[in-house]
């Protein structure tokens, strides 16, 4: 599947879930109906170019996104006789983030994971998913992370089901870095909805 596809699918997605008009992007595309909320995930079916996609949704219980701060840090050096006295990272602001489960049955039964970071990533890094003891390294394009193969899409989708904490780190094409922790309770019971929604078995 390439980039391209997978960032026209995930921009109408996600214009339908925060419910912002698609200005006739999305003409084939209908509002997604909601299948219900299981602890922090949100699950939805929509029907996008005639085809069926279903999808869940978890924001992250705590977000931390720190960058340096150098309009601060020149200011300090200029007033602090240590010159080589570096000044700590601070609290950034970034858009919305979230982690993302979809199905498509018409181009594959398997899952496909994707992270929305809320930020640009830093050209060519890579975002680290840990879900306990296993870690998954995800490519990036621009604000958005994806598995390299519908294997790791697979093995992550599990892992995550039977994670009881799920952490996301990346890093921003400003230097700042990110530590998103989500608690995937409620996982399996949104996994069985979609599935379920899109006839797979």
């Amino acid at each position: 599947m390439t980039i391209w596809i997978m960032n026209i699918r995930f921009f109408l997605i996600l214009l339908l879930v925060i419910g912002i008009p698609t200005m006739g992007l999305a003409k084939d595309a209908s509002a997604p109906k909601k299948l219900g909320e299981f602890k922090g995930w949100q699950a939805y079916e929509a029907s996008i170019g005639g085809h069926s996609t279903c999808y869940m949704m978890l924001r992250p219980n705590k977000q931390e996104y720190t960058k340096q701060d150098y309009k601060k840090a020149v200011a300090e050096k200029a007033k602090s006789k240590d010159k080589k006295k570096k000044t700590e990272p601070v609290a950034a602001k970034r858009s919305d983030v979230y982690m993302m489960i979809t199905f498509r049955p018409s181009e594959s039964m398997s899952p496909v994971i994707s992270y929305r970071s809320g930020y640009i990533f830093k050209q060519a890094s890579e975002v680290l998913l840990s879900t306990g003891d296993k870690p998954f390294n995800l490519f990036t394009d621009r604000d958005q992370a994806w598995a390299r193969s519908g294997a790791m899409d697979g093995a992550i989708t599990n892992a995550v089901r039977k994670a009881k904490q799920v952490v996301i780190q990346g890093i921003s094409n400003d230097g700042g870095k990110s530590t998103d922790h989500f608690s995937p309770d409620g996982a399996e019971n949104a996994y069985k909805a979609v599935i379920k929604a899109c006839g797979i078995t």
